[in-house]
């Protein structure tokens, strides 16, 4: 593999096949108990790109192939070109606002804007690499709480966390009241100081 770059949370490589393997600064063995922000990090990123898939904006984005959760490590496509400079930023922020609209309504938020988060091809066209610190919205959120609620997902978050993301959503009008008041109520069964904290009726 040839080495391609670093972040904050990860380092990248490509191999000959052309696939790029993002794999964590730190971590193994998230089922232990091990680095689940890393963890819950990259499985989100996986998730959104396999959602941007079916978007109206995905030949812009860098194709997915797995997650490789043991290992905490995403292999993807690997897009040839040079990393967005701030010569590039006006026009990216632009492509960045359209990921955003196409993926609001799909569940998630844009990754923050970083203009070597895209690689510029030989053709001169962009694609997103980079979808660090996504956020689940709307109907997508409230299923991941309830998922965590049940026992299916595992998170860091505290409950109260959750039931923060859930009123911020509530509030930005991308989840109905009705489905709102049952999530937070099942929230505040585990934790009772959300009522207070938030103020919750």
């Amino acid at each position: 593999m040839d080495y391609v770059g670093a972040g904050m949370f990860g380092v990248v490589f490509c191999d000959q096949e052309g696939h790029a393997w993002k794999a964590a600064r730190v971590g193994m063995e998230p089922s232990s108990g091990h680095h689940p922000f890393m963890y819950e990090m990259f499985d989100a990123e996986y998730e959104w790109l396999k959602t941007a898939e079916q978007s109206e904006v995905a030949d812009y984005i860098a194709r997915v192939h797995r997650f490789h959760g043991d290992e905490i490590v995403l292999e993807r496509e690997c897009v040839f070109g040079h990393p967005g400079g701030w010569g590039d930023e006006t026009h990216l922020f632009e492509l960045h606002k359209k990921i955003e609209r196409e993926m609001i309504p799909l569940g998630w938020t844009a990754p923050e804007f970083k203009g070597d988060s895209y690689i510029i091809q030989d053709d001169g066209s962009p694609k997103l690499v980079d979808i660090s610190l996504v956020q689940r919205v709307g109907i997508n959120l409230v299923r991941w709480v309830e998922d965590v609620l049940d026992g299916r997902r595992a998170t860091s978050d505290r409950w109260s966390d959750l039931a923060f993301y859930v009123l911020r959503e509530t509030r930005e009008g991308t989840i109905p009241s009705d489905v709102s008041r049952n999530v937070l109520g099942r929230l505040i069964e585990r934790d009772p100081e959300i009522r207070v904290a938030f103020m919750i009726p």
